[in-house]
């Protein structure tokens, strides 16, 4: 868990986190998902987050590490876009 507070794992999260955003597919279900009611880009982004932290500790994290670990990617990313330092870290 403590793994996820390293520099290099938590920018290596955020860079493949916004590829995979980016991605063809990932587009494709913020695009289906439009019009629902039931469902919205929040979930899509949601899923992806968790699929990304899962494999990064293992597919046997609890569900406390999983969301432990999606708090750290939030607020590092968070920092990161607030203070204009995207460049300076990356």
């Amino acid at each position: 868990m403590y793994r996820l507070l390293e520099h290099n794992v938590l920018k290596n999260l955020l860079i493949k986190e916004e590829q995979m955003r980016l991605s063809h597919h990932t587009q494709q279900l913020l695009s289906a998902v439009e019009d629902r009611k039931d469902i919205d880009w929040m979930d899509v982004i949601a899923d992806l987050q968790t699929k990304l932290i899962k494999e990064e500790l293992g597919e046997d994290a609890t569900g406390d590490e999983i969301q432990h670990g999606l708090r750290f990617v939030t607020i590092f990313r968070d920092i990161i876009y607030r203070f204009s330092m995207f460049s300076l870290v990356f």
